[in-house]
């Protein structure tokens, strides 16, 4: 027989076993519809649902489980010989995702915080050996494939279920509805990862409507209807892209397959009863959320005619373009390695320094392809895209194949309507990082991989070295003791969040400072906010007085992250403690004027500057915030802070006038303006004036001190009776308690002639310990 021959025949046949048959003893213990094979990669796919453990985040857990998974899965290769064929590691696929491998590898070289980009790198590992163990099953038994996608519908509608009854019993919980869509994360962490995950199992769902029979079908189609429901509820916009591609993809090839294949004309109900099931599941949840939108209080989120609406580039996704604008200038910078593989994160902060109010930053382009360009490079990034390329090639080329097996076109489509999704997705969030994304896409890659490079290529059946699987357990090993590490600091981390900012208005700390140095590992060295682990345990050294510790921590750092210069605003901290104003000051200016948007570096300098008694400082400081918080709060945070410094009431009323000017309907300017007015005329004894400035602030807002004051400013007018009720207001509103506007009503009082009401209230203000003249009193006796 001659090659062409040989490759005529591998072309028409359907995706089957490639090697040799599953023996007779597996199929006594589980049966035909379970297998060895299936029961591992099922542990893959079920991902998902391992459990937080009390991290972070879930992903710790999850990418510990896959790479113990991984470890387990090449050992059981190695032991039944079952492994690939040589001319997978030869075809482009494999040689484009290694490549990938080594230049992201390549990067540390330019990584800022390698420690990071061990970590990251680490979980890029787990996902290229969970490939190569996926392929190696499904190499030794394709039969498992058409059994995994039906298991496949039986996860998601798991998953679906699951966002259906946490939406329904949050509903009482949440007066907005906004949290309660974003609560909305399942096991995945993120609303968008959830919805991601589900949009892309939908294709093994709608193969399962495909092929079923009767009831079967009936059982599917409620499976899709459940999915359906569960994307409009958790409302992301990228999931609704992908979702209604995937069923244009379906209808489009069940269409093109009648035609082509000359099938029955029954086989074009099917896309018409998932058209019914689509139209259904929207009229269901229009009717309930616009139910829902009538009891809670309304924000972003809306039903799928506002969510749709707002797909687009210009307006809706202003937030996510500042980020790829980020990345493309960062990219054109550090064309050649980027900055470091897993260290975007990091190197994005110094773009959005001005964004955030608090120690926070992007993290992530969203859009894993412009972050992998940022982070390692051009070549590196085309490398990446590639692989995509490769993939969609590879299924092109089957499905338009004449020789390709109707069958082998339908598994090939569901894949490659899973792959599209998961493609929009990167473009739009960042599956790269989450387990159970990068699952998946290994379980896409590896079906797509076995259908072009092995499948049709039977006359090579020379296997590889088991060499290359003992590799493979190496680094497996590998990871697992890395992901162990990270796992472990997720549950520290987990321990601390809350007392990372709020400690000093805390008395009860959840650990001790001893704690966290024999808990937290060597890696991961930031949290995942991108703090500093040395900056976490110096907060509790800080906490507890340990100065010198806290410093050395500091100190020993050497620069995990040097961005959020965190580490600087502490060591100010600590040298305010000691009292060595002149070093706190310095440490405060170099975090405040590298982070002027972060509050509580704002505030922290100009508590100093308040100390110092440096007005210039004050305002400097304040016109620097301004270039990039425009927030009129803040003109009356740098009164306050000047009025501590100078009590300098003109020089405020400046400060006021001058916001005004820039914002003249401003609650907060106004009120500041008439009330330091006011108490400005009421010190030079011009009451009439400063009755005016009060009485225009309090129109504005009750504030106990105006009101006192025009009540006082009547009183010196000799206006007794219009002064008693402003004295009364404040008496009945409990808001001075040291007898003064007692006093001062029983003063009205005496001058009016009302002795009793007087002598009431003289003897209320001194049980309020107010110094009442004796005489007074003793004519009340």
């Amino acid at each position: 027989m001659t090659k062409k021959q040989i490759k005529s025949k591998a072309d028409k046949r359907p995706i089957q076993n490639s090697t040799k048959k599953p023996n007779k003893t597996e199929k006594k213990i589980f049966g035909d519809f379970l297998n060895f094979e299936i029961i591992i990669i099922l542990l893959y796919l079920l991902t998902e649902f391992v459990p937080q453990f009390d991290a972070i985040d879930v992903m710790g857990s999850q990418w510990l489980y896959l790479s113990i998974l991984n470890c387990f899965t090449t050992l059981y290769l190695l032991i039944r010989k079952r492994l690939i064929p040589n001319q997978f590691f030869k075809s482009t696929l494999f040689i484009l995702y290694f490549g990938f491998v080594l230049i992201a590898g390549l990067s540390f070289f330019v990584s800022y915080n390698i420690i990071e980009s061990i970590v990251t790198y680490t979980r890029l590992l787990v996902s290229f050996i969970a490939f190569i163990n996926i392929i190696s099953l499904i190499n030794y038994n394709s039969k498992i494939l058409k059994n995994l996608f039906f298991l496949m519908g039986l996860i998601v509608m798991c998953q679906s279920l699951d966002v259906i009854i946490e939406f329904i019993t949050k509903i009482p919980k949440f007066p907005k509805l906004d949290d309660l869509i974003l609560s909305l994360t399942g096991n995945t962490g993120n609303k968008n990862i959830l919805a991601a995950s589900i949009v892309i199992k939908i294709p093994f769902v709608l193969y399962a409507i495909y092929n079923v029979k009767r009831n079967g079908r009936i059982f599917y189609l409620t499976i899709l209807f459940l999915c359906l429901l569960s994307i409009f509820i958790i409302n992301a916009r990228a999931s609704f892209i992908s979702l209604f591609l995937e069923i244009l993809i379906f209808i489009v090839l069940i269409i093109i397959y009648y035609f082509k294949n000359r099938r029955e004309l029954a086989i074009l109900l099917k896309p018409a009863l998932v058209i019914g099931v689509l139209i259904l599941s929207v009229f269901i949840f229009q009717i309930s959320f616009s139910a829902l939108q009538k009891q809670k209080i309304k924000g972003e989120y809306g039903g799928l005619e506002k969510r749709i609406s707002e797909i687009s580039i210009s307006n809706p996704t202003k937030a996510r373009i500042s980020k790829w604008d980020i990345a493309f200038d960062f990219i054109k910078k550090n064309p050649i390695l980027g900055g470091g593989y897993g260290n975007w994160k990091i190197n994005s902060i110094v773009y959005e320094k001005y964004d955030h109010q608090a120690l926070s930053s992007g993290k992530h382009a969203h859009n894993d392809f412009l972050e992998i360009f940022a982070d390692i490079g051009v070549i590196g990034g085309i490398v990446y895209i590639f692989i995509f390329l490769c993939l969609l090639f590879y299924a092109f080329k089957i499905i338009s194949s004449k020789r390709t097996t109707l069958e082998s076109k339908i598994i090939v489509s569901t894949v490659l309507m899973s792959l599209i999704a998961y493609i929009i997705d990167a473009f739009f969030n960042f599956p790269i990082e989450r387990p159970n994304i990068q699952i998946l896409l290994a379980f896409l890659i590896s079906i797509l991989c076995f259908s072009y490079v092995i499948n049709q290529n039977i006359n090579s059946n020379k296997m590889i070295k088991t060499t290359f699987i003992y590799l493979l357990i190496s680094f497996s090993i590998s990871t697992i003791y890395i992901n162990y590490q990270v796992f472990k600091s997720f549950k520290v981390q987990s321990k601390t969040w809350n007392d990372i900012f709020d400690l000093e208005n805390k008395k009860t700390l959840k650990v001790h400072s001893r704690d966290i140095f024999t808990d937290f590992p060597l890696i991961p060295n930031i949290n995942e906010l991108e703090i500093p682990i040395s900056c976490i345990k110096a907060e509790y050294y800080i906490n507890e007085q340990k100065y010198d510790e806290a410093l050395d921590v500091l100190k020993n750092d050497k620069g995990s992250n040097p961005y959020y210069y965190f580490s600087e605003y502490l060591c100010g901290r600590i040298y305010e403690k000691l009292n060595m104003l002149d070093s706190a000051y310095y440490y405060a200016k170099i975090a405040f004027y590298n982070r002027p948007t972060t509050e509580f570096y704002y505030a922290f300098l100009n508590n100093i500057a308040v100390a110092r008694k440096d007005s210039s400082e004050i305002e400097n400081s304040f016109y620097e915030l301004c270039k990039w918080n425009h927030d009129p709060q803040l003109w009356g945070n740098f009164a306050q802070y000047m009025l501590d410094c100078t009590n300098n009431i003109e020089k405020i009323i400046e400060i006021f006038n001058k916001g005004l000017k820039i914002n003249s309907k401003d609650s907060t300017l106004l009120f500041g303006y008439n009330f330091f007015n006011g108490i400005s005329s009421f010190k030079k004894e011009s009451y009439e004036i400063s009755i005016i400035y009060f009485k225009e602030s309090l129109k504005i807002k009750f504030n106990e001190l105006a009101t006192q004051n025009i009540g006082i400013a009547y009183y010196k007018l000799g206006d007794y009776k219009i002064a008693i009720p402003y004295f009364s207001d404040l008496i009945n509103r409990n808001a001075f308690k040291d007898g003064k506007n007692e006093f001062l009503r029983g003063m009205c009082y005496r001058q009016l002639g009302q002795k009793d009401s007087a002598c009431f209230d003289f003897k209320n203000a001194k049980d309020y310990g107010y110094n009442v003249d004796h005489g007074l009193i003793d004519v009340c006796k």
